[in-house]
């Protein structure tokens, strides 16, 4: 460590969450979800994150 070097404490708890509280939902659900942040592009937000994800 270093007194010149910032340092962040956090926590990765919720990371992916993305503030989400059902994560068993249907395509069409998610979907509708992600256009709440995303509006028209929900589909290509949704599809950026599982590209990035791997498993989601």
């Amino acid at each position: 460590m270093s007194v010149d070097v910032p340092m962040v404490i956090s926590t990765a708890l919720d990371e992916r969450a993305y503030r989400m509280t059902q994560f068993r939902m249907s395509e069409d659900e998610l979907l509708a979800f992600a256009r709440q942040s995303a509006g028209a592009r929900a589909a290509e937000v949704v599809a950026m994150y599982r590209a990035e994800d791997g498993v989601a």
